[in-house]
């Protein structure tokens, strides 16, 4: 008998995770004010509501605790609210390339790998068929160089941080979310380095995910 998913859904889109709806209007804005260096530089999911940190070229860091069903308007007019002003309403999605076009701008990039990361279907345990491992994306921070990516290996009671570098712009990073949900469950924590705790989490950090493959750990952590 299969095991019954208890993970919250979103309401904007019942068949995604409760958090799909935020990190999506995040992604919108940021590759909607590319021009103004807009960066969402660390979304926080273990917090509730989630923490989200970003800034612009002329703007530093500000911080804000928003619902994951925010929208991108008020989501917008919060920033404003928080000092981060944006010239520019959120893409519409219809408009998001699937791979950013050769020479693009490092903030777009950075877009796709969030747009790539806002496909829940990548983590076990979306469903309320039987699951033997289920994975959470649990915290987001980074830049325009790299991605640090959190996932809470829940069946195992640690996480995983695994850094993705930006480091080609002309990279396809096409199914970058299953290459870590598939590399984080194939680690194992007795060789790697241990982190400070996320949140009461013990967590580990994993092995960089680059253009070229996967590389050794020990890349430093992002903050």
């Amino acid at each position: 008998m299969g095991t019954v998913d208890t993970t919250p859904t979103a309401q904007r889109w019942p068949a995604a995770a409760w958090w799909v709806p935020l990190l999506r209007d995040l992604l919108l804005l940021e590759a909607a004010n590319t021009g103004t260096g807009f960066l969402v530089s660390r979304l926080d999911l273990a917090e509730r509501p989630p923490r989200v940190s970003a800034s612009t070229v002329d703007c530093q860091s500000v911080t804000v605790h928003v619902d994951a069903e925010i929208g991108t308007t008020a989501l917008r007019q919060r920033l404003h609210r928080a000092g981060l002003a944006l010239p520019e309403p959120a893409l519409d999605s219809m408009r998001l390339l699937r791979t950013p076009p050769a020479g693009a701008s490092p903030w777009l990039v950075h877009a796709w790998v969030l747009d790539a990361l806002s496909n829940s279907d990548a983590f076990p345990g979306r469903s309320p068929r039987e699951r033997p491992r289920r994975v959470d994306l649990r915290d987001i921070r980074g830049d325009t160089s790299r991605v640090d990516v959190t996932l809470h290996l829940v069946t195992h009671g640690y996480g995983i941080r695994i850094p993705v570098l930006l480091d080609d712009p002309d990279n396809d990073y096409s199914g970058v979310e299953y290459a870590l949900t598939e590399r984080a469950l194939a680690l194992h924590p007795e060789q790697l380095e241990p982190l400070e705790p996320h949140h009461g989490l013990t967590t580990y950090l994993g092995p960089a995910h680059s253009a070229t493959g996967w590389e050794t750990p020990g890349h430093e952590p992002h903050a």
